[in-house]
């Protein structure tokens, strides 16, 4: 998960090596963040002086995995 300074874009969000590793064997990675950023108050998205992210995130994140999911 992106942090809430990443959503909101107070922070940079940096891709991480694995994910070229992943996609380098084919398996599909999914980025959560441009899905997380389309909700509109990322405030709705994490638990007030918390890290941790609410259950809209959690439905935004699980559609996002669902959608990039091969059929």
């Amino acid at each position: 998960y992106p942090s809430i300074e990443q959503v909101d874009r107070r922070e940079v969000y940096r891709a991480y090596p694995f994910q070229k590793v992943l996609e380098g064997y084919g398996i599909t990675y999914v980025e959560p963040l441009e899905a997380l950023r389309k909700v509109g108050d990322p405030r709705a998205l994490y638990i007030a002086g918390d890290e941790h992210p609410t259950a809209k995130a959690n439905r935004v994140v699980a559609e996002a995995i669902d959608t990039a999911w091969p059929m």
